[in-house]
C-alpha cells in the first residue's frame, strides 16, 4: 500500500498549513488530523483473541478518508489541542471523554510499529523544560549563560549585583498569556534588567523567575535540525533597537537574515543534544557574541520554522520531507 504521512496539529496552525502545501508540491500523500476534531473522527484497533482468527486491521478515518495504520510511515506532530465536545455534555463527562479520546488515539498511534515520529509526544514532553535543557546543554559542553531560577528576592539581588546589571529576565516556560478574548493575549519577551528596584526583586517571591547573564550579541542564530541535517541562519537583531534584547519583538519586521556557519564542535554538540531527547526535529536558539563565541539559549521540539522559508532565509521544508520519507 502507498505510504502516507500523518500531519497532527490544530486547525489554526499556519506552520502545519505551510508544510501541507509543501507536501502537495512534492506529490507526497498525507492526511491532516487536527486534534480538536478527534472526537468526530473514526478509529478502530484490534489485538489478541483465542480463535486463531487475525484481529481486525487497525484503521483511522479522517474527513471521510479511511486509512489503514499500516500505510502511515511517518507522523509530523506539532501543536495539538484537546478534543472538543458539545457544551451540552456535562463538564465532568466532557473531561472523562477527552481523556478517553486522547488515550485511545495516543495509545494506538504511539505504539504502532514502523512509524517515524517528528517528534514523538513523549520526546516533546521530555524536551520542554528550560532549566533541564540548560543543564543538559552545559553537560554536553555547550556554552550556557550564567543562569539563576529563583523565588528568593535575596538570591535575585545577589545575582544582579554579581553581573553589574548585565542581566536579562525571561519566562521559565511558555511566553504567552492567553486571555478569554484572543485579542487580549500577551507575549512575555526577554527584557533587560539593568537596575532592578527593590519592588521588582521582591516580586519574584510570587512566581519563579529566570535571570540570565546578558550576552553582548553580534547576531542571534536559529538552528534547525532534522535527523542528521543541520541548518543555521543568522538573525541580524543588533541592527535595530527594537530587536536588540529579544529578536522576536515587532514580529521580526524588517529583520535581515543570512546563512550562518557553525564551528564543527558546536554542530556536533547540538546534534548530540537533540538526539539525547529522542527528537528528530528541533529548533535551537543561540547567540553569537562579539568574540565569535556561540551561547546556547533554548531547544524547542515544536519550534516555528516556516517564516524562515517565507522570507527566503532557508528551505527548511526540504529537510523535513527528506527526514520523514527516509526508509
Amino acid at each position: 500500500m502507498a505510504p502516507v504521512i500523518l500531519v497532527v496539529s490544530n486547525a489554526e496552525d499556519v506552520t502545519a498549513d505551510f508544510f501541507a502545501m509543501r507536501l502537495e508540491d512534492a506529490h507526497i500523500d498525507y492526511v491532516r488530523l487536527d486534534t480538536e476534531n478527534l472526537a468526530q473522527q473514526s478509529l478502530s484497533f484490534g489485538v489478541g483473541g483465542t480463535s486463531g482468527a487475525p484481529a481486525p486491521a487497525a484503521t483511522m478515518t479522517v474527513l471521510g478518508r479511511r486509512i489503514p495504520l499500516d500505510a502511515i510511515t511517518a507522523v509530523y506532530y506539532r501543536r495539538p489541542l484537546p478534543p472538543t465536545f458539545s457544551p451540552a455534555v456535562p463538564a465532568p463527562i466532557r473531561e472523562w471523554m477527552e481523556n478517553e479520546v486522547r488515550s485511545a488515539w495516543g495509545g494506538t498511534l504511539g505504539a504502532w510499529p514502523n512509524i517515524r515520529w517528528m517528534n514523538h509526544p513523549l520526546a516533546v514532553s521530555g524536551a520542554s523544560y528550560k532549566p533541564e535543557q540548560l543543564g543538559r546543554a552545559y553537560k554536553i559542553g555547550l556554552s550556557v549563560p550564567h543562569t539563576l531560577l529563583t523565588t528568593d528576592p535575596g538570591e535575585a539581588a545577589a545575582f544582579c549585583d554579581q553581573h553589574a546589571g548585565a542581566v536579562v529576565v525571561k519566562p521559565v516556560g511558555h511566553g504567552e498569556i492567553r486571555g478569554d478574548d484572543p485579542t487580549t493575549s500577551q507575549l512575555v519577551f526577554t527584557n533587560r534588567l539593568a537596575d532592578p528596584t527593590d519592588e521588582q526583586l521582591a516580586s519574584v517571591a510570587a512566581c519563579p523567575t529566570l535571570f540570565q547573564q546578558a550576552i553582548e550579541k553580534d547576531v542571534d542564530v536559529r538552528v534547525t535540525i532534522a535527523g542528521d541535517a543541520l541548518l543555521a541562519v543568522a538573525l541580524h537583531s543588533q541592527e535595530r533597537t527594537v530587536s536588540t534584547i529579544d529578536c522576536r519583538r515587532n514580529n521580526m519586521s524588517g529583520m535581515r537574515y543570512s546563512a550562518a556557519s557553525l564551528p564543527t564542535v558546536v554542530e556536533e554538540q547540538l546534534l548530540a543534544l537533540t538526539r539525547s531527547y529522542g527528537l528528530l526535529y528541533a529548533a535551537i536558539d543561540l547567540v553569537r557574541d562579539q568574540h565569535d563565541r556561540y551561547w546556547f539559549l533554548e531547544i524547542n521540539p515544536s519550534g516555528q520554522w516556516a517564516w524562515l522559508e517565507q522570507v527566503g532565509a532557508a528551505r527548511i521544508s526540504d529537510l523535513l520531507i527528506s527526514c520523514l520519507t527516509q526508509t
